[in-house]
């Protein structure tokens, strides 16, 4: 039954092996074992059933293990094939392979009863009841404590540089999240430097919308202005050709009359002309009478002066002074009247 259940062959005084086990000239043994599966401690009954069949396959050959088969007393079918699953199942049930309460093989058996002194009882008590694991079990645990101690010992030493180094730490984790913050709030004005012209070129557009809606506005009214006067040219237009017609129907019979209108106008120039010619000849002649006159006065100053003196000769000279002056005047008069 242990070793059907797992057990190993050094713990049943048979051999060292479970390969000893085997019946000579054999190459494997199947052990089964049927365990009752029932009451509070049943394990799992769902899926094994009220009966658990264990069974265990030792081979002959030295590099073949053993083979585990657990089958559930529903339909006999296989539910595992694990060693770990028999442990649990042990577990469950309460059976210990290796407690000598549970299980003692013969020479086990006949060496207590040969062997029954307190000693050898208390022996085999601290096996069953397992203190002597649990003493191992509280001296690595004092063994663990003395090292914590040691280490508590050791860190409270460290601990005021290992505070330095947090409160380090915590200032450089400080500054990097600031650096972090300070790089998004970068990355962040980036992308709104970047969106400004967007935003510009949008409200620009805005402006430039609103700026051609009012000069569609505009040029429809300029339209209407436009049409308005273009109806007024048309309507002047028209009134032009009748003014132009009527014009045409009265050039007719005047026709005539512009011709002799015409020829009397260039006869009032050339006479006009005429009349310029003799008022620059009778300009000339009156200061030419201008300045015969002058002279005429200096010769009678002159003749006054000869007169005084009183010789023949003097006065033969005054007389035909006076002759000349007489004859000048008459020239000046006939030049008088041909300037009239």
């Amino acid at each position: 039954m242990n070793i059907g259940l797992g057990g190993r062959g050094n713990h049943n005084d048979r051999g060292n092996s479970v390969r000893t086990y085997i019946k000579n000239g054999e190459s494997k043994a199947t052990i089964t074992i049927v365990l009752t599966n029932e009451g509070d401690e049943a394990y799992d009954v769902n899926t094994y059933g009220n009966r658990i069949t264990i069974e265990r396959v030792i081979s002959a050959a030295s590099n073949a293990g053993s083979k585990y088969t657990i089958r559930g007393s529903k339909d006999n079918k296989v539910i595992s094939t694990k060693k770990s699953d028999i442990d649990r199942i042990l577990d469950r049930l309460n059976i210990q392979l290796e407690n000598p309460v549970y299980w003692m093989s013969q020479d086990r058996s006949r060496q207590f009863l040969q062997e029954m002194k307190p000693a050898k009882l208390y022996q085999i008590f601290v096996h069953a009841t397992e203190l002597e694991t649990m003493k191992n079990c509280y001296r690595r645990v004092m063994d663990y404590l003395n090292d914590f101690d040691q280490q508590l010992q050791l860190m409270a030493k460290r601990l005021p540089e290992l505070e330095q180094k947090a409160r380090t730490l915590k200032e450089i984790v400080k500054r990097h999240r600031n650096v972090n913050d300070e790089r998004i709030q970068l990355n962040t004005f980036g992308w709104m430097i970047l969106w400004i012209p967007v935003r510009d070129a949008l409200h620009k557009r805005i402006d430039k919308e609103k700026k051609l809606e009012k000069a569609k506005d505009a040029l429809e009214k300029l339209d209407a202005e436009v049409e308005s006067i273009t109806a007024d040219k048309n309507k002047v237009e028209e009134e032009k050709a009748a003014a132009i017609a009527e014009i045409e129907e009265l050039s007719g019979p005047t026709s005539s009359v512009a011709a002799q209108v015409t020829e009397k106008k260039q006869q009032v120039r050339v006479a006009f002309q005429r009349f310029k010619q003799a008022e620059s000849q009778a300009r000339d002649k009156n200061n030419e009478v201008r300045c015969r006159s002058q002279e005429m006065a200096t010769v009678r100053k002159q003749l006054d002066k000869l007169l005084e003196s009183g010789p023949s000769q003097t006065k033969d000279a005054a007389q035909k002074i006076q002759e000349d002056i007489e004859r000048n005047e008459q020239e000046m008069l006939a030049a008088s009247n041909g300037a009239e």
